[in-house]
């Protein structure tokens, strides 16, 4: 799992495995916008993505943020009056494994940024029970 990194909006894991993270960048969304777009491999990841905004960089309310698994829109939020982007804004996700995750951006004309912060966890072996 661990690697070189490998751009912004790739999915990069801690030396030891147990955490995993994607950052964006901050992005004009004038335009639809692919922020993150990674695969997961075995491992399963619990985490968040955290939204941010700025909406004094442009051009006002209209903003959308969609996640997607596997093709598969989980979460689409709008913001209409210039106030959910501006704080704090979090999303809890568990990503199966093999699992390709895309976040896109539309419309708005502000600057905008997602990260996406997980702890790592593997499957069970068959096998490998508690005794």
């Amino acid at each position: 799992m661990s690697g070189t990194f490998s751009g912004i909006g790739s999915l990069q894991f801690t030396p030891d495995n147990k955490h995993a993270y994607a950052y964006s960048g901050s992005k004009d969304t004038s335009t639809e916008k692919t922020l993150l777009d990674f695969t997961t491999n075995s491992e399963y990841l619990k985490g968040r993505f955290e939204f941010n905004a700025d909406f004094s960089t442009g051009g006002g309310a209209g903003m959308r943020v969609q996640i997607f698994l596997d093709d598969i829109m989980i979460v689409e939020e709008r913001d209409t009056s210039n106030n959910w982007l501006t704080g704090d804004n979090e999303f809890h996700v568990i990503v199966p494994p093999f699992t390709n995750v895309k976040v896109k951006v539309l419309g708005g004309s502000q600057d905008a940024n997602i990260n996406f912060i997980a702890k790592v966890g593997m499957a069970q072996r068959v096998g490998n029970l508690d005794e």
